[in-house]
């Protein structure tokens, strides 16, 4: 363990962060490593990579699992549809700061097809 008071505190915060979203053993742990991003020392575009990369991986849990509605990825509840707009969100944050247009598109893309559906 880092102590917070040391420099290295914000780069390992980022580490657990990373390596809770890719180990991907549940809900929790993804809310946990969305959590840990709020205090590491990320780039805006690296933060919106790895919250991208934790809302990608909990949807794919909930759709094998089924819902998990007690549990909150940030202010989305962990259902489908919430993750599905926690998503959307974090590819529009990423499109927003990738400054290459041929990467971008796609991001808006995705973010526009990952959508849920309404009525209005």
């Amino acid at each position: 363990l880092v102590p917070v008071q040391s420099s290295a505190y914000r780069t390992a915060r980022a580490g657990l962060a990373e390596l809770l979203a890719r180990a991907n053993r549940g809900l929790p742990d993804l809310a946990e490593a969305l959590r840990t991003l709020d205090d590491t020392s990320l780039s805006a575009r690296r933060r919106a990579e790895l919250t991208t990369l934790i809302y990608r991986e909990a949807l794919v849990t909930v759709e094998k699992s089924g819902n998990k509605a007690d549990v909150r990825l940030g202010e989305h509840k962990g259902t489908p549809n919430g993750l599905r707009l926690g998503l959307e969100e974090a590819l529009r944050e990423l499109a927003k700061r990738t400054p290459d247009l041929s990467e971008r598109v796609p991001l808006v893309d995705e973010a526009n097809a990952i959508r849920p559906w309404s009525l209005w």
